[in-house]
């Protein structure tokens, strides 16, 4: 059973993506690079960007949970100051979590460290753009610092039925961890 399972994992993957989802080209290249950094390179994950993302909604869950159960408890007249706290502080959670990924997170979709190198992984893809920017920073313990950029057309890696190129695309991730790592 387990190599049926393998199978189809194997045949989701060759599945072509949408080419005019700029979304889905955008998280199938995010993954790619991720998938090569962990699992080619070995570098460890830190998952403290998730991790607080996570913390911030599961709060603003926690606060719509206590009001749907404080609610019940107490009917809608007697539970109106209550209500009224917690549509407050879930704003709240929300504004934090949109300030939080907008200004912290800035398009960082990976943390990565191996050794003394910590590596920081952020994309950028306009919406109705084919641009996608890969920009890669690598810091090391003894206070060094590299950053590369790379810009290029999605349609370099996708071919025209949109299938996913993962050799050409992993050929310009290693080109440019290559250059972040020649400046040290």
């Amino acid at each position: 059973m387990a190599a049926d399972d393998d199978k189809k994992v194997e045949l989701e993957e060759l599945k072509p993506i949408d080419k005019w989802d700029g979304s889905a080209v955008k998280n199938r290249l995010d993954d790619s690079v991720k998938y090569y950094i962990t699992q080619e390179l070995n570098y460890t994950e830190n998952f403290l960007l998730i991790d607080i993302r996570l913390f911030i909604s599961s709060a603003a869950v926690g606060v719509a949970t206590f009001a749907l159960i404080w609610d019940y408890f107490n009917p809608f007249p007697l539970s109106r100051p209550i209500l009224l706290s917690c549509v407050a502080a879930y704003f709240l959670f929300m504004v934090l979590l949109t300030v939080y990924t907008t200004f912290l997170e800035k398009g960082t979709f990976l943390k990565a460290y191996k050794n003394n190198k910590k590596l920081t992984v952020s994309s950028y893809m306009q919406r109705f753009d084919d641009l996608y920017e890969l920009f890669i920073e690598q810091k090391t313990d003894n206070g060094g610092k590299s950053e590369e950029k790379m810009i290029s057309s999605v349609s370099k890696w996708f071919d025209e039925k949109g299938y996913f190129l993962e050799g050409k695309f992993e050929d310009d991730v290693k080109n440019l961890l290559a250059k972040v790592q020649k400046r040290h």
